[in-house]
């Protein structure tokens, strides 16, 4: 008990001290989780568009590789890919038109063409 009534002097010091140390230790739990939460998802759109790049790249080869001296085939069926890859030409001049300096009008920063 001794120990303890000697402290006591001292405690309007380490309250504050020890709070303020268990408060920022609980921001930066947080904050961390918070980044493994972002960098997560981060990570799945990546993978997202990577299989879709992939798919891409194997529908432009298929497209090559299709013999042209056969009849024309229907183009009902592959359509909606070129519908697609007009839709993403649009996008890609509208962002053109859009950033200013490699940033948005909002002031984020542009990462799509790197």
């Amino acid at each position: 008990m001794a120990v303890v009534d000697s402290l006591v002097p001292f405690a309007p010091f380490f309250v504050p001290v020890v709070s303020g140390l268990v408060g920022g230790a609980s921001l930066l739990i947080r904050d961390r989780r918070e980044a493994r939460s972002s960098d997560h998802h981060y990570r799945r759109r990546l993978e997202k568009a990577q299989l879709e790049v992939q798919f891409l790249t194997g529908w432009i080869q298929a497209k090559q590789l299709a013999p042209t001296d056969s009849p024309v085939p229907d183009p009902e069926p592959g359509r909606w890919l070129d519908e697609c890859y007009a839709s993403v030409r649009r996008a890609r001049a509208e962002r053109a038109a859009v950033t200013v300096r490699g940033r948005s009008r909002c002031g984020a920063s542009c990462c799509w063409g790197r």
